[in-house]
């Protein structure tokens, strides 16, 4: 068996494009006492404190910026209420021709991309605006605080949809990003755990990508009471895996907690049946 796998790392290296995924990767590791596969990644979740729960109701005033994720998780809850976004993006302004507007479920003339930041993260949001305040739209820039109202549905690119309401001063300069080229490690490959059926047990998933969060579809083959979930990208020895990861009730707000380079644990709870047909899997973290 070590052998074989031998041969067939020695092909991939002489073919030039293995070199950047595994090259900084130790293959050792007992395999009949010969060379193995890179061992787990060790978890990145360990000293984490648990996550709490979702509040049974979200309060009406918040002066505290927004994590916009939030309005796609739970849309039910946000809806109609206004809250703060501190702007770390803005896009192109663009007016909206009439067919597009019957999109959206009320009057606007023009919308943005934008990125809203907040204590427990980033998200992307379509921001919008009534006739009202078109003629503010120009003037919406990075680094603002902006008031929104969170509005009904799914916007450009399945973005929540939040309404322009005022601009109301500066916002604190946002964190630094995770590098893109930061080194990520090598967890298990969820696609061959998904082909041998190996099911219910916790496995490192080490993050290359991870979605939006959104509701979880209220269909099998998903986990009951599991109301969110987000595709998540899990990084092994020789490439990467989709995973549809879905959260618990009690850990819902774990989503927001994810970022590329962590390692998390994961049991496959689905060979198949996720979105785009990847595997489904249960988040097993704090």
């Amino acid at each position: 068996m070590c052998a074989a796998r031998g041969r067939i790392l020695g092909a991939l290296l002489r073919g030039g494009w293995l070199v950047a995924c595994v090259a900084p990767l130790a293959f050792f590791g007992a395999c009949d006492g010969e060379r193995a596969i890179v061992p787990p990644a060790e978890l990145t979740t360990e000293p984490w404190a648990p996550t709490p729960p979702p509040p049974e109701e979200w309060p009406e005033e918040d002066p505290e910026p927004f994590d916009v994720r939030l309005a796609r998780m739970f849309p039910e809850a946000f809806v109609g209420l206004e809250r703060i976004c501190d702007l770390t993006h803005v896009g192109a302004l663009q007016g909206l021709p009439r067919r597009a507007v019957q999109d959206y479920p009320e009057p606007v003339s023009h919308r943005r991309t934008v990125r809203c930041q907040a204590a427990s993260g980033a998200g992307w949001a379509d921001l919008v605006f009534p006739k009202a305040s078109a003629g503010l739209a120009p003037f919406v820039e990075h680094g603002q605080r902006i008031r929104v109202r969170v509005l009904e549905g799914v916007g450009f690119e399945g973005y929540p949809v939040i309404a322009f309401v005022a601009n109301v001063g500066e916002a604190p300069a946002p964190p630094p990003p995770t590098p893109l080229h930061a080194p990520l490690p090598a967890g298990a490959d969820f696609d061959r755990l998904a082909r041998e059926g190996h099911l219910q047990t916790a496995r490192p998933c080490a993050l290359a990508h991870v979605g939006p969060p959104a509701p979880t579809p209220d269909e099998a083959p998903y986990p009951g009471d599991a109301p969110v979930h987000a595709v998540v990208h899990c990084r092994h020895a020789l490439g990467e895996a989709p995973v549809d990861l879905a959260f618990p009730r009690a850990k819902a707000l774990a989503a927001l907690r994810l970022e590329r380079a962590q390692v998390i644990p994961v049991a496959l709870h689905a060979p198949r049946g996720g979105e785009g047909g990847v595997p489904i899997a249960l988040y097993a973290g704090p």
